[in-house]
C-alpha cells in the first residue's frame, strides 16, 4: 500500500467582482478545463460558472463579451480560446445528473438558487504536484449570485434520492484513493494587499 502525505494547496491568484479574494486552481473534465475558485467550507461540491453565466447582465458589472466575463469569473483559456465557463458538452468525461437546488440558507438569496449537477473529473495542483479525481460532482451555475466557482472541502456529500444515488465529497474521495491521509484540512487566507 502506496503511503499518503498531506496535499499542500496554495491560493494561486485574486479575484472577485466585489473584492480581491484567494483563490484556488482546479481542472475539470477531459480535456481539462481549467477555473480559480475560491475554497467553501459549507458543501463538499465543485461548482464553476456555465456559459449562461455570461448571458445574465449584471447591474454591478458590465462586460464588452463573454470571454471577458469569464476571465472575471476564474474561467481560464480553453483550446487557446479564453473560456466563458465550464463546456460540459467539451468533456468527454461528464456525466449529467439535472438541476437541483444548491445548498444554500433558505432566504439569503431573492430566487430559488439552482445548479446543473453532473459527475466529471476533478483535478487540482500545488505548482509541483498535481492530483485528480474521477466522478466528483461538479455544479455549473448560471447564476450571478455566485460570481467564483468553489472547491468545496466540507466532508458532505451530494445525495440524488430520486436517482439514488450518492457522490461522496472531494475531501472523502482524496482519502478513500489514499491521495492524501485524513479528509480533514486546515486553511490559512490572506488579502491581496498584505504580502
Amino acid at each position: 500500500m502506496a503511503t499518503s502525505f498531506p496535499l499542500i494547496l496554495e491560493a494561486q491568484s485574486w479575484s472577485g467582482n466585489d473584492g480581491n479574494w484567494s483563490t484556488w486552481p482546479i481542472s475539470i473534465g477531459s480535456p481539462s478545463q481549467h477555473f480559480n475558485v475560491l475554497l467553501a467550507t459549507s458543501h463538499g461540491e465543485i461548482w464553476v460558472p456555465l456559459p449562461e453565466g455570461c448571458q445574465i447582465s449584471s447591474s454591478s458589472t458590465t462586460f464588452a463579451n463573454a470571454s471577458a466575463c469569464g476571465a472575471s469569473r476564474g474561467a481560464e483559456d480553453f483550446q487557446d480560446v479564453q473560456s466563458s465557463g465550464f463546456q460540459k458538452n467539451a468533456s468527454t468525461s461528464w456525466a449529467e445528473t439535472g438541476i437541483y437546488a444548491l445548498p444554500v440558507q433558505d432566504g439569503m438569496f431573492e430566487d430559488d438558487q439552482n445548479g446543473l449537477y453532473g459527475t466529471d473529473r476533478v483535478g487540482v495542483s500545488n505548482g509541483s504536484d498535481s492530483v485528480e479525481v474521477a466522478e466528483q460532482s461538479v455544479v455549473g451555475l448560471a447564476t450571478k449570485d455566485f460570481w467564483l466557482g468553489s472547491l468545496g472541502i466540507a466532508q458532505r456529500a451530494a445525495n440524488f434520492t430520486v436517482e439514488k444515488s450518492i457522490v461522496s465529497s472531494f475531501v472523502d474521495a482524496l482519502k478513500a484513493e489514499n491521495i492524501t491521509p485524513s479528509a480533514s484540512f486546515g486553511l490559512d487566507v490572506g488579502a491581496s494587499y498584505r504580502r
